[in-house]
């Protein structure tokens, strides 16, 4: 004689006892304690006969909390200490792009790979390349913002990314990185060229 069960109802050793749903789920009778319990205080996850509904709230205010997660001092400073200076770059008219990606000859957005492994190899997601600030050649500029203490080992694959657009771009390396360093809690640069000058 075989003993077929159905798989929801398989009860042998090892397997599960799945239900396909609430009818198949059987209750036992409620003790006497329980029927008290939820008298008094109700069933779990149903409200309470005496318990209001949760309240909404005013719509149409106008005064809609900003949610701000995540952002720091340091984080309010960088984003002004970078619009600061963008608007400062695009006036003084010295740069070929100031906080916008690079652009091969079509006006199409480079994209390059994301990260280069230790192997060289690169990864099939790519980014685009959005460098603080670019002089094209003669001067062959990269211009980065960071702030003071940051390493740069933390920005070698943007730093590279960067390098890789610019060549795409302008068909040869960038003459130099430049990482101009400003101060994380007041945003002030960190050093004024004009302090180094002899008299």
């Amino acid at each position: 004689m075989s003993l077929f069960l159905h798989p929801q109802l398989q009860l042998l050793e090892g397997f599960p006892i799945q239900f396909s749903n609430k009818k198949d789920v059987i209750e036992p009778p409620q003790t006497e304690n329980q029927r008290k319990w939820d008298e008094t205080f109700g069933k779990p996850n149903e409200p309470k006969s005496n318990q209001k509904p949760p309240e909404k709230p005013p719509e149409g205010t106008g005064e809609e909390k900003k949610n701000i997660t995540g952002e720091t001092s340091s984080t309010k400073t960088g984003k002004k200490v970078h619009k600061q200076k963008a608007d400062e770059r695009r006036a003084s008219g010295d740069y070929d792009l100031v906080n916008e990606p690079l652009k091969d000859k079509d006006g199409k957005t480079i994209e390059v790979p994301k990260r280069i492994d230790k192997q060289g190899r690169p990864s099939k997601k790519t980014q685009k390349a959005i460098p603080d600030a670019v002089q094209g050649p003669p001067k062959g500029n990269i211009i980065d913002d960071k702030p003071l203490g940051r390493p740069i080992s933390k920005d070698k694959q943007e730093i590279r990314r960067f390098i890789n657009a610019y060549k795409i771009k302008y068909g040869e390396p960038p003459k130099q990185i430049i990482i101009e360093r400003y101060d994380p809690k007041t945003g002030a640069p960190t050093y004024d060229p004009n302090d180094f000058k002899i008299p």
